[in-house]
Parts: C-alpha cells; sequence; structure tokens
C-alpha cells in the first residue's frame, strides 16, 4: 500500500487542486451573468461532466487525445520501452499523469462550481449588498467582498472530498493503467485479498 500511495495522491492532489481552482473561478464568473446564455452553457457543461461516469469520460478522453490525436500516452505511469531517469523521469511521470489528471479534475469541478456558483448568487441578494451599491461601490469591489463570504463551503468540501478521493481514483488508475492504491484495491477486490482491502480501508 505505501508504495503505490506516492501515485494516488500525485493523482488525487493535483486533480482536486486544479478542481477546486477552476470550480470556484468558473463559479464566480458564471454568478455574475447569471440567466445569461454563458451563465447557462457553463452550467450545462458542467452538468454533463457531473452525469459522465468516470471510466466513460476517461476512456473518450483517451480514444481522442491518445488513439486518435496522439498526443499523450493511453496507459501507464512511465515509457516501459524507453526508461528515463532523474528530470526526464519526472518529465516522463508529468506526461503520462495528464490524462488521468483531467479526467478526475472534470469529474470533480462541478461540486465546486455548483456550490460557489449558487452560494454567490444567495450572497448577492443580501442586504449589505444593495447598501454597498447605495453608497456607489463597483461591482468588482462588491463581488470581492461577496467572494469572501462565498469561498468558506467549498474549502470545507475540498477538506472532506480529499477523503473519499480514493474511490473516484480507483475507476480513473484501472482505465489508464495506473499502479496506484485505487487500482490495488479493485485487484485485491476480484482476487478478494481480504487484509489488502481492510488496510485500503483503514487508511
Amino acid at each position: 500500500i505505501l508504495e503505490r500511495l506516492p501515485v494516488t495522491l500525485l493523482l488525487m492532489i493535483t486533480s482536486n487542486v486544479l478542481a477546486f481552482i477552476i470550480g470556484i473561478l468558473l463559479g464566480l464568473y458564471s454568478a455574475r451573468k447569471n440567466g445569461s446564455f454563458i451563465d447557462t452553457s457553463i452550467t450545462s457543461l458542467n452538468f454533463l461532466f457531473w452525469s459522465t461516469p468516470s471510466f466513460l469520460l476517461g476512456i473518450i478522453l483517451m480514444m481522442i487525445f491518445g488513439v486518435n490525436l496522439k498526443i499523450f500516452p493511453v496507459a501507464g505511469l512511465i515509457d516501459v520501452r524507453n526508461p528515463k531517469e532523474g528530470f526526464w523521469l519526472y518529465l516522463d511521470i508529468s506526461y503520462h499523469s495528464v490524462l488521468p489528471i483531467i479526467t478526475l479534475t472534470l469529474i470533480t469541478m462541478p461540486l465546486y462550481f455548483k456550490i460557489v456558483r449558487d452560494t454567490v448568487i444567495q450572497q448577492s441578494v443580501e442586504e449589505y449588498v444593495y447598501t454597498y451599491r447605495a453608497i456607489g461601490f463597483n461591482e468588482s469591489k462588491i463581488y470581492k467582498k461577496v467572494f469572501r463570504n462565498a469561498i468558506l463551503p467549498p474549502v470545507t468540501l475540498f477538506a472532506l472530498h480529499m477523503g473519499f478521493a480514493v474511490a473516484g481514483a480507483a475507476l480513473i488508475e484501472n482505465v489508464f493503467g495506473w499502479p496506484g492504491v485505487g487500482r490495488l484495491l479493485l485487484d485485491a477486490i476480484s482476487a478478494r485479498d481480504y487484509p489488502i482491502i481492510m488496510g485500503i480501508n483503514l487508511e
């Protein structure tokens, strides 16, 4: 488990941080454009990602960018046919991690997007916002105040979601052939290796 943990942490932490940042930015922008075509388009796209199974999205990205366009590798953590060392090894790992990280980011981002958008819209009709407008504050300063009040829910969600991210990473690791804890869990379930299953769950 300890041998596979760094690989899973690389996938989980990177994708969750990216989903957190992108989700917050899109949620704030969409809330400011509430009811517009841009807001509807961004919201629909996020619901599409939210409703798509992670393994299906991973296969779609793999087929487009790995098989057809041949931009990124489709499986594995490193290039076993041409092993590298030092800085080039880390670069090779980063290159192989692009598609898994994008997949997990896209299925996690709607969580932060929705909670930020809804919270900002709710805060924007509070009395203090009308007071700021009456005083003469411009919209940018007002939304900075709104954002400070709306940032707490996604931060709390980020901390909670990290604990459950292994379940989401398991299917992604299996699709892309990543030697992480998630794939180890699925292999252990198939082999009925109960000590490994209990060890991962207790971890």
